[in-house]
């Protein structure tokens, strides 16, 4: 029973750091190696961000970073731009790390993808004036997306930008309760878009943030709800 015990907290403890821990250099490929594994791993980082992305109509999109997904994106960065100075790859590495969700939030990447342009130029225009303009609702609560800080090389004006969410202890147990609604709220200069989570990433989320907080993924309701 106690070697038991002992490699399941050795296995939540591996699973912890897998999700959590933050990223470094030593944990790219080489360049070369990479390159014969690349069509894999694009493959595997499809696979992982299909169903953590969330569409807001034609103006944007939204995708729920982890630990897998920022290291898969570092070292595409590393491969396309032949990158090989050890210095720009410890660069490349500090500015993305923010992106791997810790503690109590949640962190994604905002694509501008089109729509009105005068409603994506007021999106931009108003994350620069330290507005919010994106929130995700769980159930009552609207959490105001944050900028998020620590990504030097991030430009303020492209249609990309990192974010932030600090939802808090009580969001697993919204997350898995089909009967509150779960989404994400966009709202700029005469648009407003309330995009629904689909169950499967809510699940998803839920046992991330379980695991992050209490080094035990909790047991789901394996319900799947009508309509979230």
């Amino acid at each position: 029973w106690f070697l038991l015990e002992s490699d399941f907290q050795s296995r939540q403890s591996a699973l912890v750091g897998r999700i959590s821990h933050p990223i470094s250099p030593a944990d790219l490929l080489e360049r070369e190696a990479y390159a014969v594994e690349r069509s894999e791993w694009l493959r595997r980082a499809s696979e992982t961000k299909k169903p953590r992305r969330v569409h807001l109509d034609a103006l944007a999109t939204v995708l729920f970073e982890s630990r897998d997904t920022v290291l898969a994106h570092v070292q595409e960065i590393v491969h396309v731009e032949n990158v090989r100075s050890p210095t720009r790859i410890r660069e490349l590495v500090d500015e993305h790390g923010p992106l791997v969700p810790r503690g109590q939030a949640v962190t994604a990447t905002l694509f501008i993808d089109g729509g009105a342009t005068d409603a994506c130029d007021s999106v931009l225009g108003d994350l620069r004036r330290g507005l919010t303009v994106l929130w995700l609702r769980l159930g009552s609560r609207l959490v105001p997306a944050q900028l998020l800080e620590g990504s030097e090389s991030m430009d303020p004006d492209g249609p990309v930008q990192y974010l932030r969410f600090e939802i808090g202890d009580t969001a697993v147990s919204m997350l898995q309760d089909p009967s509150k609604d779960a989404g994400l709220l966009l709202r700029c200069r005469g648009h407003a878009v309330f995009a629904a989570m689909p169950w499967a990433l809510r699940r998803l989320l839920a046992d991330e943030l379980s695991v992050r907080g209490s080094h035990r993924p909790l047991a789901f309701d394996e319900r799947r709800p009508s309509a979230i």
